[in-house]
C-alpha cells in the first residue's frame, strides 16, 4: 500500500453479491480523480473468493474480521490495521454517482481545521422520534407540522420493517430510555458514516467506547458526545453540501445548499457561483476523466489555465479554506484560492509535495 488514501468498502455477507456488484460497478463507470488504494472490508462473508474474482483488476486490499460486527466498530477495525493518513469509508450500500468523487470528497480535508467531510448529513433526532412515536412533547412538534402527516412522512424513508401502529408504541415505549439517553432533541446536525472521509489519526483519537449495540452505534453517529460533537468541540467545522445539479460539492452550474455546523450555531443557506464573481457553466462543462487526464487538467490549472475547471476547483478550495478557519467567509475563501493559483503558490505546493512523496 503505498497511496495516501484508502477507501474502504464494508462488504456485509447478508447484503449478498448483487449488492456488492452495485457498488463495484459504479466505482468501474466513475474516476476517482485522486490515488488511492481499494481496500474491500469483510465483515460477515463466508466465502471471499468470489468478491475477490469480481475486484481482482482494481489489485484490492482486503481486510476480513474474524466475527460479524456493526459498521462503525469495523471501521475502527480498518482504522487500526492500516497505514495511510486517510481513510474514505463507504457501507455496503454505497453507490458512486458522480466523476472525481473522492478528490472531490476528501478537498476539504485539506484545510488546517478541517475535521472530516461527510456526503450526506442529517437533522434526524432518535431522541425526538421516539417522543413523537408517544405523543410527548418533542421536537418535531411544531417543525414538522401534524403527528398524523409527520409520521407517515418520516416511516416512508426509513429502512425499518413496517409493524403495526400498537406494536410500533410499545417498541417506542421499552426503547425509550435507549433512544433518549446521549441524544439531542431536533434538530440534531450531524455527519453521516456511509459516505465519510477522516483523518486516521484523528478517528483513532476519538472517544467510541465498545460500540457492542445498535444504540451505542447510533450514539457514536448522531449522539450528544458523538463523532460530529467532538470535532466541534474541537473547534472544527462540518460543511455539508449538495447542489441542485446533483453533486455532493459546490457547484459552478447550479444553485448548492450549505449547512454550516460549527460549536456555535447551525446554519443553512444557498449559494450561486455568481455570489464569488464565477460565472454559471453548463453541467457538462467539467468531467472526470483516467488519473493521468485529471492530473493534466490539474496541473493546466496550477499553470494559469481559466475557464470551467479553474472556476469549480478556486470555489471548492475556497469552502475547504473557510472550513478550515483560515478566512471570514467563502467569498474570502475563494478568493485566497484564486491568489494562490495566480502567485504560482499553489502549483509550488504541489511540486514540494511531488517531490517529497517521490523522496518518500
Amino acid at each position: 500500500m503505498s497511496a495516501r488514501t484508502a477507501v474502504v468498502h464494508l462488504v456485509w455477507g447478508p447484503a449478498g453479491q448483487e449488492t456488492f456488484e452495485r457498488f463495484l460497478g459504479s466505482y468501474e463507470r466513475h474516476a476517482a480523480g485522486a490515488e488511492h488504494d481499494l481496500v474491500l472490508l469483510f465483515n460477515g462473508v463466508e466465502d471471499v473468493a468470489p468478491y475477490r474474482a469480481r475486484a481482482a483488476a482494481h489489485a484490492a486490499h482486503e481486510i476480513v474480521l474474524p466475527v460479524r460486527m456493526l459498521d462503525l466498530p469495523a471501521y475502527l477495525a480498518a482504522a487500526r490495521a492500516l497505514p495511510h493518513e486517510r481513510l474514505c469509508f463507504m457501507n455496503s450500500y454505497s453507490e458512486i454517482l458522480a466523476p472525481n468523487w473522492l478528490r472531490m470528497l476528501c478537498a476539504p480535508l485539506d484545510a488546517p481545521r478541517a475535521g472530516a467531510a461527510a456526503a450526506t448529513g442529517s437533522w434526524a433526532s432518535h431522541r425526538s422520534f421516539a417522543l413523537s412515536l408517544l405523543r410527548l412533547p418533542n421536537g418535531y412538534r411544531g417543525t414538522l407540522g401534524d403527528r398524523r402527516v409527520m409520521n407517515p412522512a418520516l416511516r416512508s424513508v426509513s429502512t425499518a420493517p413496517k409493524v403495526r401502529l400498537t406494536r410500533r408504541i410499545v417498541r417506542a415505549a421499552k426503547g425509550l430510555p435507549g433512544e433518549i439517553v446521549g441524544f439531542p432533541g431536533f434538530p440534531a446536525a450531524h455527519l453521516r458514516t456511509n459516505g465519510v472521509a477522516i483523518g486516521r489519526e484523528l478517528l483513532l483519537s476519538l472517544r467510541t467506547g465498545a460500540l457492542r449495540t445498535k444504540d451505542a452505534a447510533y450514539r457514536l453517529e448522531a449522539g450528544r458526545r458523538g463523532l460530529t460533537a467532538q470535532l466541534l468541540a474541537r473547534e472544527l467545522t462540518a460543511l455539508v453540501v449538495s447542489s441542485e445539479d446533483g453533486l455532493d460539492e459546490l457547484s459552478t452550474s447550479a444553485p448548492t445548499t450549505v449547512v454550516e455546523v460549527n460549536a456555535e450555531r447551525i446554519e443553512r443557506y444557498t449559494v450561486s457561483p455568481g455570489d464569488f464573481g464565477l460565472p454559471e457553466a453548463p453541467a457538462d462543462a467539467v468531467g472526470g476523466g483516467r488519473p493521468e487526464e485529471n492530473a493534466a487538467t490539474t496541473r493546466s490549472i496550477l499553470a494559469g489555465e481559466r475557464g470551467p475547471a479553474r472556476d469549480l476547483a478556486v470555489l471548492n478550495a475556497g469552502a475547504a479554506i473557510y472550513a478550515g478557519g483560515a478566512t471570514a467567509s467563502i467569498p474570502e475563501g475563494v478568493a485566497a484560492a484564486q491568489a494562490a493559483v495566480d502567485s504560482g503558490a499553489a502549483r509550488r505546493t504541489l511540486e514540494a509535495y511531488v517531490e517529497l512523496t517521490r523522496a518518500a
